[in-house]
Formats: C-alpha cells, structure tokens, sequence
C-alpha cells in the first residue's frame, strides 16, 4: 500500500522494493495500492499509476474498493468465509 498523499511516495515504494529484493522476494507477485487517492489531483494519480502500476483507492470515500477486490480474486482466487477453502479477504 502506497501512500500518494506523499510527496516520496515513489522513493518510499522503492526502498521497501529493494529491501524485499535482499530477502529474495523481489520477484514475489505483488498488487500495488494506491491509497489515498481522493487527496491528490488526477494528474498526479495518473503519474503514480503510470509509474507504479496499481490500483488507485480512497479507502476515506471507499473509492476504488470494488476494483480492488475483483482484482484480488483474480489473483487468489475466490474469498470464501472462514474456515472453509481458499482465499478469505477481508475489508
């Protein structure tokens, strides 16, 4: 999760990317979020999506959440309840 309401939110997204890298995650799948998205101008949204990829959200205005779990299932497959196979997500 990144914080775009950050003015380094790109230098703080690679530290954390070059210190999975030292734990030999770096080739790990991974979602980026983008969170706080309702605190920044759509110029700057489009940046960050465009260098970091990801998904922009405003966890605030719950914006962005629908997207964020369809792709989340995507990627893990469906969410079932607890206790049961699979994948649960929690929100």
């Amino acid at each position: 999760v990144v914080d775009v309401s950050d003015p380094d939110a790109i230098g703080k997204y690679e530290a954390v990317r070059r210190i999975l890298a030292t734990m030999e995650l770096g080739e790990t799948p991974e979602l980026v979020v983008l969170n706080k998205g309702d605190l920044v101008s759509k110029e700057q949204r489009d940046s960050l999506v465009n260098g970091l990829g990801g998904l922009v959200v405003s966890a605030l205005r719950r914006e962005g959440i629908p997207q964020l779990l369809a792709t989340l299932e995507t990627m893990l497959g469906p969410a079932t309840g607890a206790g049961s196979e699979g994948h649960q997500i929690l929100v």
